[in-house]
């Protein structure tokens, strides 16, 4: 029987200090700490929560277990950690994460290395809130599938109650200890579609033309990453804030953005090459 996953958290009200978000990472992690610094960040004090993507196309994707090993660091998991666990037992996952940036792993880390790292990244959360002064925020790699944060969150934590059998998926490896999207079908639109940037941008991706969309009701903010907006300030429509500036391209205006979840200010630092 696969055991029970958390696959939902919370975290209080941040009495001591502040608390930020950052777009997709992508494995420049020298770029985060740049942008810690010049924010003045208070690893003591302040949080800073991560929407996914931690790993690939960057130049230090294996950092991201240090980082991860911080009090002060927490992340949902993205599709690029869904990918490296699931290339465990599928071999066209694998072609597919290799070919998305995933083949640092196999080229600088042992078999043993990466199954390390995909047991690290099987235990990141689909979704995290936080409860700030002026509300609550809520944080997904990709998208909000279901109408409200609080049937959402009844969603996955009926998910995280239930002990997987995998008995139940025979085209899933029964030894594998890792959660598969298959278990939950519909946590595939959480990671992977683009739903929720397209109502924000107007229909478009990886352009900057927010138009009017509904807020979600019972949210302060929704802060998401996956879709990146280039050269341009993050942008937003309604409660929700896009924060992936594209870091993980090879492209002009690609960047790693950070926001302050109090007063939604961002912060750039260009994404270096590797």
């Amino acid at each position: 029987m696969q055991k029970p996953r958390v696959l939902w958290e919370r975290f209080a009200l941040n009495e001591k200090g502040h608390d930020f978000a950052v777009g997709d990472i992508h494995g420049h992690f020298p770029a985060l700490e740049r942008l810690l610094a010049r924010i003045g960040f208070d690893d003591a004090r302040d949080r800073l929560f991560a929407v996914g993507d931690l790993i690939d196309r960057g130049p230090a994707s294996a950092r991201f277990m240090e980082f991860l090993a911080r009090p002060w660091f927490h992340a949902v998991r993205g599709n690029h950690e869904q990918m490296m666990i699931e290339s465990a037992f599928d071999p066209d996952m694998l072609a597919t994460w290799e070919d998305n940036g995933g083949g640092w792993a196999r080229r600088f880390l042992s078999p043993t290395a990466i199954d390390q790292q995909r047991a690290v990244a099987d235990q990141l959360p689909f979704a995290i809130e936080v409860v700030t002064r002026h509300g609550l925020v809520g944080l997904v790699h990709a998208h909000l599938p279901l109408p409200t944060w609080a049937v959402f969150r009844q969603a996955l934590q009926a998910i995280s109650a239930a002990p997987i059998d995998p008995m139940r998926f025979p085209g899933i490896h029964r030894d594998t200890p890792y959660f598969h999207l298959d278990y939950a079908p519909w946590l595939w639109e959480v990671l992977y579609s683009r739903a929720t940037a397209r109502a924000v941008l107007g229909g478009g991706v990886f352009r900057a033309e927010p138009r009017e969309v509904a807020r979600i009701p019972d949210l302060q903010a929704l802060v998401i990453g996956h879709t990146s907006v280039f050269g341009a300030p993050p942008p937003s429509a309604a409660n929700i804030h896009l924060i992936d500036s594209g870091a993980g391209y090879r492209r002009e205006g690609a960047a790693l953005t950070l926001m302050d979840l109090a007063t939604y200010a961002t912060f750039s630092e260009p994404a270096e090459q590797g």
